[in-house]
């Protein structure tokens, strides 16, 4: 496997870097010419981090939005009630995709480094440990959410952490949000019936990277 990532990068950064530095020579009214441009404490910013940063907003604008739009296909097959009644008003799909981040995160787990020693429910974690959040877990919390196995479209999902929290929240997140937003609308605008096809089989990702459909075989009209 190794072997063949390693070298898929390496041409991915290389052909992300030469975009930086056209970009630089020949400004345009774009977000990568702003990052190649940027400041930071009186310093450009270095090309390894440029290639980070957008290597990061390519990946974060894609793998979330293809999982949530997958999932809430799912979901509202499950829930022809949920759909019928988000069909019937759009203003609810931004909190039905909310409660849909909320059961169903993209990403399960999230790493972090502590800042400080701190005590949680008798366990002790000190300064500078790394910690795995369990996202899923997190966000069926009972203390936080009541019934929390349930899709309520009128739920109040706000506290959710799919995408983080604090000063690693997802850079991608209003564009995920938009993006399925606009999926699902376009979905519902032009088919009139979406079913799922659960006799064609349907197949996951390994949870542990993202959660979603891999195969989802769909039955349209309309």
């Amino acid at each position: 496997m190794e072997s063949e990532v390693a070298p898929a990068i390496r041409e991915m950064n290389e052909y992300i870097l030469g975009h930086v530095h056209r970009r630089r020579l020949n400004p345009a009214d774009d977000m990568l010419t702003g990052l190649a441009h940027a400041v930071v404490d009186g310093e450009p910013l270095r090309d390894a981090d440029l290639i980070g940063l957008v290597g990061l907003t390519l990946f974060a604008g894609h793998a979330a939005s293809m999982a949530m739009i997958g999932n809430a296909v799912l979901t509202f097959d499950r829930h022809p009630e949920a759909l019928a009644a988000v069909r019937a008003d759009r203003g609810l799909l931004p909190g039905a995709i909310e409660e849909l981040m909320r059961l169903y995160p993209p990403f399960s787990r999230m790493a972090r480094v502590t800042t400080a020693e701190t005590e949680i429910r008798g366990q002790r974690i000190g300064k500078d440990e790394l910690v795995t959040l369990w996202v899923g877990a997190a966000n069926r919390d009972t203390e936080r959410f009541t019934d929390p196995d349930r899709f309520d479209l009128h739920r109040d999902s706000g506290g959710h952490i799919a995408f983080g929290q604090g000063i690693h929240f997802c850079l991608g997140a209003p564009l995920a949000r938009l993006e399925v937003g606009i999926a699902l609308n376009a979905l519902f605008d032009r088919y009139d019936d979406i079913a799922v096809d659960h006799a064609a089989g349907v197949e996951f990702e390994n949870p542990m990277q993202i959660i979603c459909p891999r195969r989802l075989p769909v039955w349209v009209s309309g």
